[in-house]
């Protein structure tokens, strides 16, 4: 009888992720909190999402809302 690989004792166990918390959304209108392997990083803030990095960015003045237009 064939015996399954994964379901033996011989298959090598895998790390379980364990998510951490490393900080909150920069953008003033979010409070979502940014874990490991998550998020964006620009110029030393972080954001949960592209939406809330763009929407930072065209409050500063640093890209222009082209829906707008």
């Amino acid at each position: 009888m064939l015996e399954n690989p994964i379901l033996s004792s011989g298959h090598p166990q895998t790390d379980t992720y364990e998510p951490v918390v490393i900080s909150d959304c920069t953008n003033v209108k979010c409070n979502e909190e940014i874990y490991s392997r998550e998020g964006i990083e620009h110029n030393g803030e972080f954001y949960c999402s592209t939406h809330c990095l763009g929407e930072h960015l065209i409050n500063e003045g640093q890209a222009i809302d082209m829906s707008n237009q």
